[in-house]
């Protein structure tokens, strides 16, 4: 267990992240922060919470416990009913910011462990789920110095959602998603390293189950734009060959995407070929093997066109690989062909669609060093 005095900085960030208050009296209650599931033993499923208990110290002052709370249950529900027996206050998850799934136990799948979630009338379902690699509960467990470690990883998601390295993954989102036929999820997938977290990529689904597969955070902003998801930001960091055969660092903004995509049927072999064609600007962020040298910029747009498509091809093979229809194939087929969708078997067929990936690339600013 871990105590600090926050004053009414606690209290400020729980009403500013979660919304409004109902209104209960704050010291009856055991705001639970961050939740995670992971495989247990005998077949149960061992559930962690992070746990903001706020004690009114008088004066204006508030002492703050975050504690880590565990218990293993055949359900979620279970498992909560366990946990508020063992917390003095109410436990109150409506203001939980942060679901973490355990690789193991999601391979088995996610929806009987988010199911309470969508039941409870004070369920929050702006809830962030992630992957946590290995176990969730190392994920949660990390100790931090002054705020919960909840809060810490929510900014660490919202920056990384900023960035277009990730899409926002909710409660609620992934609802809808994992019951469309023609199309499947992703998740994002956090990692601890050396005592720190990091968003270290994307994990693909296949229905509701982990399929065990993932791309790296360098990856993950190619298949962001490859599903047209620009946000306010977009940096992709690349190696480059020079004349010598030589990889030289380059980093890239992307300002603006154009996407076309289509999706074609053979009608003898009834082969499905799904394009994607992306035109994009980007600006150079930093390319210090040219620090003192002129761009070539239609060569290099020649480059960054073979060697971002290269990337994207290898990314839909990952997808196909894991049989995780994150492009939404399946709903472009059904739109457009209602007589073949009826017809064809998604689980089976999808991994024979002929995705062809393509991006070409305008340079439209080099920086003022040029």
């Amino acid at each position: 267990m871990r105590k600090g005095v926050f004053l009414l900085k606690c209290l400020v960030i729980c009403l500013v992240l979660t919304g409004c208050w109902d209104q209960e009296r704050l010291a009856k209650k055991a705001l639970v922060n961050g939740i995670s599931f992971d495989k247990g033993e005998n077949g149960k499923i061992l559930g962690t919470v992070r746990v903001l208990k706020l004690v009114n110290k008088g004066g204006g002052q508030f002492e703050a416990i975050d504690e880590l709370i565990r218990s293993e249950g055949l359900s979620a529900n279970e498992i909560g009913q366990s946990i508020n027996m063992m917390t003095s206050g109410q436990l109150d998850t409506s203001k939980a910011n942060i679901i973490i799934i355990g690789e193991e136990i999601a391979k088995e799948g996610i929806i009987p462990l988010l199911e309470p979630f969508y039941r409870s009338k004070r369920a929050y379902l702006s809830s962030k789920v992630i992957i946590g690699k290995g176990s969730g509960v190392e994920i949660l467990s990390t100790e931090k110095e002054m705020s919960p470690i909840a809060f810490d990883i929510l900014q660490m998601i919202d920056s990384a959602e900023s960035s277009s390295v990730i899409p926002e993954v909710t409660i609620f989102s992934l609802w809808s998603d994992m019951n469309d036929p023609g199309k499947d999820i992703m998740v994002p997938f956090v990692e601890k390293t050396q005592g720190k977290l990091k968003v270290a990529g994307l994990a693909f689904f296949n229905g509701g189950k982990y399929s065990g597969l993932t791309i790296s955070d360098k990856e993950a902003p190619i298949l962001m734009l490859l599903l047209d998801k620009l946000h306010k930001r977009n940096n992709i960091e690349l190696q480059i060959k020079d004349k010598d055969a030589r990889n030289n660092p380059l980093s890239i903004h992307v300002t603006k995407v154009k996407r076309r995509v289509k999706a074609e049927v053979n009608d003898i072999s009834k082969e499905i070929t799904y394009s994607m064609n992306l035109s994009i600007s980007v600006n150079i962020s930093s390319y210090p093997h040219h620090s003192n040298k002129a761009v070539d910029i239609k060569k290099l747009d020649k480059q960054l066109s073979s060697l971002l498509t290269q990337q994207a091809e290898l990314i839909t093979k990952t997808l196909q690989e894991s049989n995780s229809d994150v492009l939404s194939i399946g709903r472009n087929i059904e739109s457009n062909y209602p007589a073949l969708w009826k017809r064809v078997d998604w689980q089976k067929d999808y991994k024979n669609v002929k995705i062809k990936p393509e991006i070409k690339v305008k340079i439209i600013d080099t920086g003022t060093l040029y």
